[in-house]
Parts: C-alpha cells; structure tokens; sequence
C-alpha cells in the first residue's frame, strides 16, 4: 500500500496535518500546566517536625521536662488532737510521719526515666511515619517526571508518524488510510493518558501541599539519585543498621515492668508504717512524761508472693513475649524488603540491558545507517525501543518504591544525624 504511487493530491491530507499539529500543541499545554512546585531538601523533616501529631508528642515528652515527679521522702504528714474530760489544759496531740524508702525513691526515678524516654521513642517512631509519607510524595514526583518526559517523546514519535501517514493520505487517498485509523486509536490513548497523569498530578500537588506547604522551587528530579544508586544504598543498610524505634520503645516496656516489679517488691519490703509523736498535755509533771514516740511496724506474710507482684511479672512477661515477637517480624520483614530490592534492581538492570541491545541491533539510528529508508520500518524500530523504555521505566518505579520500603522497615528514616535518603547528603542546618 505504502509503495503506490498516484499523481494527486487528497484535500484531506490538510486538515489532517492542521488536526494533528492543533492536538499536539494542545497536549502539550495540557502537561505543561501542571507542573508541580519543587520541593527544597530541607521541608522534608521541617514539615515533619512542624506536624500536629509529631507536636502532640512533643508536649508530652515537655511535660516529663517540667513536672515534679520526684517521689518525696516524708510521704505524709498527720496530726490528730484529742481531749480528756473536756479539759484544754489535757488536750492530746499526735502527730504521725510516713515515709518513702530510699530504694523506692530511686525506682521512682527509673520509672520516670523510662516513661519519658518511651514518649521519646513514640515521638521518633511517628516521625518515621511523617518522613516516609514525604519521601514518598517526593519519589512519586520524581516517577511523575520521568513519565511526563516519556509521554511527550511518545507525542513526539506519534506526531512524526501522523504527519507521514497525512502525506500518505494525500498522495494515495483512501488506500493509504488503514494506518492513518491505526494512529487515531493510538492518539487516543496518548491523550487519555495524558488525561490520567495530569489527574494524578492534581492529587499529587493536593497531597504536596498539605504535606509540604511551604516548598520551595529549588529542588528538582535531577537531584535525586539514580534508582541503581539508591538500590545499593539500601543494600548496604545491612551494616549499620540502626534499632528501630518501634523495637527501642518496646525494650522500654520491658525495663518499665521490670521496674514497676521491683518498686513493688521495695513497697512490700518498707517494713516501717509511720513513726509517731504524742504529746499528752500537761497533767504529768516533767515533759519527758508528756511526750512518747512510737512506731507502726509491717509484717508482710507473703512478702515475695504478694498477688499485685505476681500479675506484675506476668505482664513483664507479657512485654518480652512481644518483644521477641517484634524483634522476629522485624528480621522477617527486612529480609524480605531485602530480597525485593535485589528482585527490583535485577529486573530493573534487565529492562535496561535489553532496551540497549534492542538499540544497539534495532534501533532506528542503526537501521538507518544500514541503508534503511522505509519510513515505516523506521516507525516501527522506534516503537520498539519505546515499548523497552516503558519496560525499564516500570521496573524503575517498583526499584524506587521498593528502596523506601526497605528504609521504612529498616526504621533508619529519623536516624540523626538527618540526611536526605534520596541525595544521600546531609540535611542543611541539621
């Protein structure tokens, strides 16, 4: 078909060429306009910082800053008066002190120590979440690029492809159109993907700005590493892997009961119960007969066995059973990670290794410099390449996803000191 030759011209041909050159120009303004506002490295952990739930969390460990939660050695203080045949001059007083062990004041210590640093450890591990969320936004940014660059070289090939099937039209007429209907259908998915990206870019610019309001304009995808070099980066985690944060708080849990058990056991063993002083009044002649001091002395019959120090270690028990369960789900859950990252980067290093053979043997450059000079095997060359592109693009994606995966459950995103995990520089200014 393609071969035929007549000497006339199709008025179609025309408005087709001026058709194709309207709608190219229009999906390009359609991309163009919306573009997203950069990201500056830095509004990645200020914004996460500036969240009302990382705040919350930040009260709290406030609080245990500036409360008074020392245990006090006098607990308390009772002075009780009584009279003897209504008269004042016998009135009786009474006053009686209790009182907390040194030991019980040091345990109280511990116990504040370990609530406070719990609340830390919360505060770390909701930071993890907040970082994850924008790093996420941003990786999503990034693949956003990359598919808006391809999508316009796509309209770039589909374009060269119309204007040659438009001259087909014009020379050949109605024999020279089953290819021209071909790339209709084709345009038509270009357009409704450039309808679905620009969807998805309003989302992604909805998200961002909730996210990271105040982004500035001096971050950009070229900033970010490359998904081979975030891969390897994620693969040598394995070396210096931090505790995360949800393991760190739950060890806490562990030594609060083993704490809240020994200040149990030192509560059962304070055998003194108070210390008194009574004053008689004044029937007695000398004052060493008016006063007496006195003591009130405990004896605990199961001092080791007492029911609360029983159902306080189980509970210790209970919080080491969770934390060997969480130490083992970690382990899982990381080797896992793992495992799909070096998938990921395989299958991503294959995609981009195929796409370059495929170049190398059938690329439309080298067909051309075989001598190779039908348009259409030329179009066809190119849709090859594209058709490995959006392969290795594809695969790119999972490899990018799959290296926050791996710092999410590695539990390294709110590691200090702060760094950027997708430049692999420190963060300025922290």
């Amino acid at each position: 078909m393609w071969n035929r030759r007549f000497s006339h011209t199709h008025p179609i041909g025309l408005r087709l060429l001026l058709a194709l050159v309207v709608m190219i120009l229009h999906q390009a303004v359609a991309v163009a306009q919306t573009a997203i506002t950069g990201l500056n490295s830095n509004d990645v952990i200020v914004t996460a910082w500036q969240d009302v739930q990382y705040v919350r969390l930040a009260k709290e460990v406030d609080f245990f800053d500036d409360a008074d939660l020392e245990l006090p050695l006098l607990e308390e203080a009772e002075l009780r008066t009584q009279t003897r045949d209504f008269t004042l001059t016998d009135q009786q007083y009474t006053a009686r002190f209790q009182f907390n062990s040194l030991r019980q004041r040091k345990l109280q210590r511990s116990v504040n120590a370990y609530e406070r640093s719990m609340r830390i450890a919360a505060q770390e591990e909701a930071l993890e979440v907040l970082l994850y969320e924008r790093y996420h936004l941003v990786v999503e940014y990034v693949l956003l690029e990359k598919e808006q660059a391809f999508l316009q070289q796509q309209q770039a090939t589909l374009a060269e492809q119309m204007r040659y099937a438009a001259q087909q039209v014009s020379q050949y007429g109605d024999d020279a159109t089953d290819d021209w209907l071909k790339l209709q259908d084709d345009e038509l998915q270009l357009r409704l993907r450039t309808e679905d990206l620009a969807h998805r870019r309003a989302q992604l610019q909805r998200k961002l700005n909730g996210y990271l309001p105040n982004a500035a304009a001096d971050f950009t995808a070229n900033q970010v590493l490359t998904a081979e070099s975030l891969a390897a980066i994620g693969l040598q985690l394995a070396d210096t892997l931090p505790v995360p944060s949800r393991i760190s708080r739950q060890a806490l849990e562990v030594g609060l009961a083993q704490t809240e058990t020994e200040a149990e056991q030192a509560a059962n063993r304070q055998l003194l119960e108070f210390l008194q002083v009574r004053y008689r009044g004044d029937r007695d002649p000398t004052f060493p007969a008016r006063v007496s001091i006195g003591a009130a002395m405990r004896l605990p019959l199961r001092n080791e066995n007492s029911i609360d120090e029983q159902y306080l270690r189980l509970e210790e028990l209970e919080e080491e059973n969770q934390l060997d369960e969480l130490i083992d789900e970690y382990a899982d859950n990381y080797r896992l990670a793992q495992a799909n990252l070096r998938q990921a980067l395989d299958d991503y290093q294959f995609a981009l290794a195929e796409k370059a053979s495929y170049e190398t043997t059938f690329g439309p450059t080298v067909l051309q410099q075989k001598g190779v000079q039908n348009l259409r095997t030329i179009f066809i060359a190119k849709a090859g390449v594209e058709q490995r592109q959006a392969l290795a693009l594809k695969r790119e994606a999972t490899l990018y996803r799959s290296y926050l995966e791996v710092l999410r459950v590695a539990g390294c995103l709110a590691v200090q000191p702060y760094h950027n995990w997708l430049t692999d520089a420190p963060l300025a200014r922290f």
